[in-house]
């Protein structure tokens, strides 16, 4: 058989083969197909299969091979589907698996023996439909790359050790409650049998604050030491004014870091007590790490609001991210930083300091009417940042509800603002949110995502 140099397909499924899988067979480099599965294969599965240049499919499962996955088959660049479904893989899922990005039909790792953590690695198979990884002895939480992975459909991760929230994306949110029980820490949706992530989602929004300031204390020497956490990217106004830096900030990594920043407001406001208004939020003051995760900083015109208080306090903020209350009164409320969000959100979506627009709306958003006529010649499309090109349709409808939660941000009335807890929250769950926003992308207009 290894002389069938221009062998493009092999079928030996579902026989009762028995042995090693010959290296001869991992030498037929025209193969783009190879069926082995339902037999009694054993041994090692061979560092030769990286050979395997131009196979995409390869279905290798219910047989009694041995030992690790080994890296190479990363290797095997043209993989749409692959199966190693065998029940006797050991050790940790290799890295390179993720380098297959052309998986797209299947990945099927389960009934194994698999240990270790999930690679984060897996996050750039973003054309991959279905996934599963049941049935082994996987730990740790699920990357938040897979964030990322909107094109999947089918998702299994059960009888596992998994822990900490699942990803908000369609295939984790609507999955069965077969396909992720039996990991006692995950968290999540009560419908899909997993315990409310209330208590994960408080530590989430904390960490995406920036924690500036960590005293360590040398007994020896009575040293103390400012700890800083380098942050590489830098704020956010220098990734949107830095030409390549803001063409590497695509689309899902902006909303991404509108809800990282939602959250850490919202921690802020509702789960640390006491409360804080931070009161210069501006892209100079929240900065990106080398994942553009964003990270709130510079706490030093921030407040505790005190119950007992009226909170009133001198002017602080960054023109044009000040609430507009504040030109009349300088009473400190959550809802200031509100404001500032707002403004951040369209600075994102579009690229550039919202100033223009907010003026052009400023009657709608101070009347919160739909009696006003501005914005009904604006469409959406035409404010998005054009350096990176119009979202892909998976997108569309999660920016019209994040620009609609914008407007509602920047309203006049500080009483009519939502709260950041709210805001995190509807961002966090977009399909319910935007169920109102009756127009497509193509035609929605700003005055529709005003009044909706």
């Amino acid at each position: 058989m290894g002389k069938l140099k221009i062998l493009s397909e092999l079928y030996l499924d579902s026989n009762d083969l028995d042995g090693d899988i010959p290296n001869e067979l991992l030498n037929l480099s025209s193969l783009i197909k190879l069926y082995l599965s339902n037999n009694k294969l054993s041994g090692r599965l061979s560092f030769a299969i990286g050979m395997l240049s131009n196979l995409q499919y390869l279905d290798l499962s219910t047989n009694q091979l041995i030992g690790s996955i080994p890296q190479q088959l990363g290797e095997c660049s043209k993989l749409l589907s692959l199966n190693l479904s065998t029940k006797h893989f050991n050790e940790s899922i290799p890295s390179q698996i993720g380098n297959l990005d052309s998986l797209q039909i299947f990945l099927d790792l389960s009934y194994n023996e698999l240990s270790g953590e999930i690679p984060p690695d897996f996050g750039k198979l973003n054309k991959l439909e279905t996934l599963n990884l049941s049935h082994n002895k996987l730990f740790g939480s699920i990357p938040s790359s897979f964030n990322q992975m909107l094109s999947f459909t089918t998702v299994n991760v059960s009888y596992n050790e998994l822990s900490g929230p699942i990803p908000n994306i369609k295939a984790f949110v609507g999955a069965p409650v077969d396909a992720l029980k039996n990991n006692q820490g995950l968290c999540g949706s009560y419908s899909r049998g997993l315990t409310p992530c209330n208590s994960s989602a408080v530590i989430g929004r904390k960490k995406t604050l920036l924690i500036i300031l960590l005293p360590l204390h040398s007994p020896e020497k009575r040293i103390s030491f400012l700890v800083y956490e380098f942050v590489e990217r830098g704020s956010l106004k220098n990734v949107l004014s830095d030409g390549e830096q803001a063409m590497g900030f695509d689309w899902i990594k902006r909303l991404r870091f509108i809800k990282g920043t939602a959250n850490a407001l919202a921690y802020m406001h509702h789960d640390y007590i006491p409360a804080i208004v931070h009161r210069d939020i501006s892209s100079n003051n929240i900065l990106l790490d080398s994942e553009y995760e964003a990270r709130v900083s510079d706490f030093g015109t921030a407040r505790i609001l005190k119950p007992d208080s009226s909170n009133w306090t001198s002017l602080a903020g960054t023109f044009g991210y000040v609430a507009p209350e504040l030109a009349y009164t300088l009473k400190v409320t959550e809802k200031c930083d509100v404001y500032s969000f707002g403004v951040i959100i369209l600075e994102v979506i579009m690229g550039s300091h919202p100033s223009e627009i907010i003026t052009l709306l400023s009657q709608s958003l101070l009347s919160f009417s739909s009696s006003s006529k501005a914005g009904e010649n604006i469409g959406l499309r035409d404010i998005l940042d054009q350096c990176i090109g119009e979202p892909p349709e998976v997108l569309q409808n999660e920016i019209m509800c994040i620009v609609n939660v914008g407007f509602s941000c920047l309203r006049g009335d500080p009483l009519t603002r939502p709260t950041t807890e709210k805001v995190s929250t509807e961002l966090s769950s977009y399909s319910q949110s935007n169920a109102s926003l009756l127009k497509s992308f193509e035609t929605i207009t700003l005055a529709d995502l005003l009044i909706s």
